[in-house]
């Protein structure tokens, strides 16, 4: 009970820090920032011209209309009301592009018009500061040095620990192009996230084990506050591969049962973190704003549910997975046999698992479980995920490093070699 205690109380202090501290932000007039928010869209503006003429590779896609609405909400939050307007997430909206709606709002100081209320935006914490300085183009690139940073210190961290873990993050950072986020405000703040929560959670997860599930409450929150519904797994299930695979390659998880109830209790606190993150939003704009903050949510969750775009569900939710397997390096280069290349991936797959050592196949049964997650995601969430396979195919980072993993850690190599002889 205890123990539970101080895990609600977590929860609560940091939402409660995140927004106090928004609403702080908020306070910052929007005439500070008008010049920046005005050189953003015309360059978001351009770039988007640009990406649709040259028809850019569906894998390295920027969202221009996404980080448009973003800069919208960020320009129409009223000072006077920072708390009701922030709940609100109201931005302009009109039959146009959405960067030439937001060009238009900043240049004729349009009000908005219309709210984005289902998402908390926390992003404005960090973004209304920056457009007093900077551009958004100026924004991109001190977000690409902040991720070429983090990632330096996780791969250092990791060739302490693990030499082969740190070559397969780099490999899977590759078949996702994660180096392409921080050029779209959408994409950046889970993989951010992800990074931060995976060098701290390898400095404590050995000496200060009992952190571990605060710092999975944290992430939960963190995820449902700065991000725009992407990759909401990775700030989880990434280093929570990292710490089993691990202490699997120390010998510190010995059984299936051991390593199954340490990624299940982790996982847990992370997604009752995050729901109950997203709860908390609802519940606070339906307090404050006087509404019933349901009636803007409902309809919007039932579509990225049950919204068919295809004839049939089940076909929707083989093609939401299709889609996203397809963006993966190489295949997305490839213009024919995709499908023979997932047939074979599977079949390997499939016969990693099979012929992993049996004393030791619960290894491969833990880091599969945890590789399978974002595809059981992709099934779920179908709608949304065949629609935006642009972006949320990256989840699959987790679903490469465990597939990967299993046959490095997963099968006792010099044990088959002894066999043989």
């Amino acid at each position: 009970m205890k123990k539970q205690l101080t895990y609600i109380a977590t929860f609560m202090i940091t939402i409660i820090i995140l927004i106090g501290l928004t609403t702080i932000v908020n306070l910052i007039p929007k005439e500070a920032m008008k010049k920046n928010i005005l050189e953003s869209a015309k360059y978001l503006q351009k770039r988007e011209e640009k990406r649709q003429k040259q028809q850019q590779l569906l894998a390295i896609r920027t969202d221009e209309y996404a980080d448009a609405i973003t800069l919208g909400i960020a320009y129409g939050i009223d000072k006077k009301h920072p708390l009701k307007s922030f709940l609100y997430a109201k931005y302009y909206r009109e039959n146009v592009a959405q960067t030439q709606a937001l060009m238009d709002s900043v240049e004729n100081d349009i009000k908005p018009n219309q709210e984005y209320l289902r998402y908390f935006h926390g992003s404005i914490l960090l973004i209304k500061p920056l457009l007093i300085l900077f551009s958004v183009k100026q924004i991109y690139m001190i977000l690409f040095i902040v991720f070429l940073i983090l990632t330096i210190i996780l791969l250092k961290e990791l060739w302490k620990k693990a030499k082969s873990l740190a070559i397969l993050t780099v490999i899977s950072f590759i078949m996702t192009f994660m180096y392409f986020t921080p050029f779209t405000l959408e994409y950046i703040w889970n993989i951010l996230t992800m990074l931060i929560v995976s060098i701290i959670a390898l400095k404590i997860e050995q000496k200060n084990e009992q952190l571990l599930p605060y710092l999975f409450i944290i992430s939960g929150i963190f995820t449902c506050y700065f991000d725009f519904l992407t990759t909401e797994t990775l700030p989880c299930l990434f280093p929570l591969s990292l710490i089993t695979i691990i202490r699997i390659k120390e010998k510190r998880l010995k059984t299936g049962k051991e390593a199954f109830k340490f990624v299940l209790k982790l996982g847990i606190i992370y997604f009752l973190s995050y729901a109950f993150s997203w709860f908390t939003k609802w519940l606070l704009a339906s307090i404050v704003l006087k509404i019933n903050a349901m009636n803007f949510v409902t309809n919007q969750a039932l579509l990225r549910i049950n919204g068919q775009i295809a004839e049939k569900w089940s076909i929707q939710a083989l093609n939401a997975v299709k889609e996203n397997l397809y963006m993966l390096v190489p295949v997305c280069f490839l213009k024919v046999g995709k499908l023979f290349i997932l047939i074979l991936t599977g079949i390997i797959i499939a016969d990693i698992y099979i012929v992993a050592d049996k004393k030791e196949k619960w290894i491969a049964g833990v880091l599969l479980f945890l590789a399978v997650i974002p595809i059981i995601r992709y099934i779920a969430l179908s709608n949304h995920s065949y629609i935006h396979n642009f972006f949320t195919y990256r989840a699959l980072t987790v679903t490469i490093m465990d597939l990967i993993g299993i046959l490095i850690y997963g099968i006792d190599w010099k044990g088959r070699k002894n066999e043989k002889n």
